[in-house]
């Protein structure tokens, strides 16, 4: 599974973490704020339920780890956090995973900078970014840093004052014209919905993983790139 990183101020973490939801925040007033809206909807409708889920402090410049989707993500306007509105919402869950040690930017840079991480990136092509996935590889070689750092422990996280069920409404908010996705974005993210749920695999082949706008060394993104198991070695993953 993918594994998506939120970066977000210290008090909208301790919301996070204390309602048990992450988003990302409001598409701003523009005459491409309908295309501006399907592509923050883009982002976070790669998210299916169970995948992991971290956060990275900007203020601190930590990771923060793990949760889990708690669902699918969502629309919804009712506000959560002080600064401003962040609607493109996904409910967490705490996982088997609850570490009281964080990576540090200096650590993740090492293994970016040594080939083993290469989805991380914090600033995109279209500029800084609220939320990235990297993909479930990358995620283990992260898990086994904070497990380095971090005594074994059984004692799980808790949710104290979890946020209400909502309904997956993602696609019913994409702009249409008619019976037709109306711009780039919004296919995006139909499409990125329907890899989240293993669809067009007569289409695509059979793929086990995907990532949305991965980063390249070129300061661009490709739009998504699909993961296929090796037959004769279902360790190896192309």
């Amino acid at each position: 599974m993918a594994v998506h990183i939120f970066t977000l101020s210290e008090s909208n973490y301790e919301i996070c973490v204390k309602r048990g939801i992450v988003g990302i925040p409001e598409a701003k007033d523009s005459s491409m704020h309908d295309n501006i809206f399907d592509g923050l909807l883009s982002r976070l409708a790669c998210i299916k339920d169970d995948d992991y889920i971290l956060m990275y402090i900007i203020s601190k410049k930590e990771l923060r780890g793990v949760w889990q989707a708690d669902g699918e993500p969502y629309y919804e306007e009712s506000k959560v956090w002080a600064d401003r509105l962040y609607p493109f919402r996904c409910k967490i869950k705490c996982s088997i995973y609850n570490f009281s040690n964080y990576l540090s930017l200096n650590d993740i840079n090492d293994l970016r900078n040594s080939g083993k991480i290469w989805t991380w990136s914090l600033q995109r092509a279209s500029g800084a970014n609220s939320m990235f996935s990297i993909s479930d590889y990358e995620f283990s070689i992260l898990l086994n840093e904070y497990i380095k750092i971090n005594p074994f422990s059984l004692q799980k996280g808790i949710i104290p004052n979890p946020s209400p069920f909502h309904e997956n409404n993602m696609i019913e908010m994409l702009h249409t014209e008619g019976d037709k996705l109306k711009y780039e974005y919004t296919v995006m993210a139909f499409l990125s919905a329907a890899f989240s749920q293993k669809k067009f695999v007569d289409i695509f082949g059979n793929y086990i993983d995907f990532l949305c706008y991965v980063p390249t060394n070129l300061g661009k993104e490709m739009d998504a790139l699909l993961f296929y198991e090796n037959p004769n070695n279902h360790e190896i993953v192309s």
